[in-house]
């Protein structure tokens, strides 16, 4: 299966912001062949993209041209996307392009299923309207709103929380778009990702001047400095990705006492999970430890502020044997479990010089259910090894636009 240019650039761009833990372009379906142009499969959210690059046709009829665009851009898109769908009901995982079984699918019972047609060549001047294209809520875009959507929201998670949001907003209330999806998304960002208008409201005209208007804020532009820092999760997550492609990354769990590759691939994911604000207090957090506070501070416990996910920063000293820093952040995160009962996902990171390439070290601790023996096992990780013995707390308040 070859790509096309659009496609192919599609494909990059969902790399970009989910990496390739979560994009799998041109799936196979049903006897090997072509499913959908791409596939992104993130916990319970399963994304089928359709891509479609239509010229208009010369025809000086205003209608007709539109007509015959809309009918070759977005009909075929609507016809494979529900295909792919059909499909996918009766599958229990992803097969690649290559044939090779790539990713489990969430249960079907739990599946959150997002439609895609991305109609490129329309110059601008076709309409598109999101909606119910008779299978289900399907999102329409061209190359330039899916390209500044994926700018803006470039981690799975807010992408995913974007799209669950419009779907519900606009089964809800009928939406006349004035203005562009640029528009659509500054009224969601504008209320605190979310479409925030009263219950009562029953239709909303979106202008075309919220976008404009939202980007050249000052508390936009504070966001997207503030933001810079959060580049620093990227850098971990996608050196470790590159570490279990090439075999190399390893990580502790619960079930094995010595890294495997088997504990890197999910404490991976949960890392890749984190949103774009939380990788900005996350970033902080380890940077400051291997900073400032670098020669005072052994290691932190840091809560996700979007997950249900406890964070043990360590960091590592000079000439220590690898095996010891893991057995300690194992240790340490039974600890951080008992601390931070309400989260039953621990993630543990040794943090070392964070020279470009050098590997991050990872342990994950997975345990749903916390029994009296598990709390005794962090009690003598506590009070006899002296792991967390004595923390110090802080509370830290971030806000997302420091500027407002």
């Amino acid at each position: 299966m070859t790509q096309n240019a659009s496609e192919a650039y599609v494909a990059a761009v969902c790399r970009r912001s989910f990496l390739s833990l979560w994009s799998y372009p041109n799936p196979q379906g049903k006897k090997g062949k072509e499913l959908c142009d791409l596939l992104v499969v993130c916990g319970q959210d399963v994304a089928i993209v359709s891509v479609k690059d239509i010229r208009p046709s010369d025809t000086a009829d205003v209608g007709v041209r539109v007509e015959r665009w809309m009918k070759r851009a977005l009909d075929g898109s609507f016809k494979q996307i529900a295909g792919a769908e059909r499909w996918l009901a009766e599958q229990g995982a992803v097969t690649d392009a290559t044939g090779k079984r790539a990713v489990d699918l969430p249960p079907l019972g739990e599946r959150r299923v997002h439609r895609l047609a991305l109609a490129f060549g329309g110059r601008g001047e076709m309409p598109l309207v999101s909606g119910d294209a008779g299978a289900g809520f399907v999102h329409a875009m061209d190359e330039r709103a899916f390209d500044l959507v994926l700018g803006e929201l470039d981690t799975a998670a807010d992408f995913f929380a974007y799209l669950r949001a419009k779907e519900d907003f606009t089964g809800r209330v009928r939406v006349v778009m004035d203005g562009q999806e640029e528009d659509l998304l500054a009224l969601y960002l504008l209320g605190n990702r979310r479409f925030d208008v009263p219950d009562s409201t029953t239709m909303l005209v979106v202008g075309d001047d919220l976008w404009s208007g939202f980007s050249q804020s000052e508390a936009y532009r504070a966001r997207r400095a503030a933001d810079q820092v959060s580049l620093f999760w990227d850098t971990l997550v996608e050196t470790h990705v590159r570490g279990l492609r090439e075999g190399t990354a390893y990580a502790l769990n619960e079930l094995s006492p010595t890294p495997t590759l088997y504990g890197a691939e999910p404490a991976l994911r949960v890392l890749a999970m984190e949103g774009r604000f939380a990788r900005r207090v996350l970033s902080e957090q380890a940077l400051d430890l291997v900073g400032p506070s670098r020669g005072r501070v052994r290691a932190r416990m840091v809560p996700s502020p979007e997950q249900p996910v406890t964070y043990v920063l360590l960091r590592a000293r000079d000439g220590e044997v690898e095996r010891d820093q893991m057995v300690e952040l194992m240790a340490r995160s039974w600890v951080a479990r008992d601390r931070h009962r309400e989260n039953p996902t621990v993630i543990g990171l040794v943090l070392g010089d964070l020279r470009p390439g050098e590997p991050v070290h990872l342990s994950m601790l997975h345990l749903p259910t916390w029994t009296e023996e598990h709390a005794s096992q962090a009690a003598y990780a506590r009070d006899e090894l002296g792991f967390f013995s004595q923390p110090i707390w802080r509370r830290v308040d971030r806000d997302e636009y420091p500027a407002a």
